[in-house]
């Protein structure tokens, strides 16, 4: 896999897994409130391509007000990831 570093962002390409679909639904999720967030742990493993038992996906999310947090949370509830 050849990996490049442009404007502060890791590119590669790569066949999406449906977990890599998923995770690309909710940060665009998270981007769409301005939530600052990073993806940690197994799931970074995963996206290089190792294969790991479990697919979980760690992120550390910024803290928030209460209405950033609900406006996050009613975009979830509502089904648009």
């Amino acid at each position: 896999m050849e990996i490049a570093f442009e404007k502060g962002k890791i590119c590669f390409e790569k066949e999406l897994s449906e977990l890599d679909k998923l995770v690309l639904r909710f940060v665009k999720l998270v981007d769409s409130v301005q939530i600052d967030y990073v993806i940690i742990s197994g799931y970074i493993a995963i996206l290089f391509g190792r294969s790991r038992g479990t697919e979980d996906v760690d992120l550390f999310l910024e803290e928030m007000s209460f209405e950033k947090f609900n406006s996050f949370w009613e975009k979830v509830v509502g089904g648009r990831i």
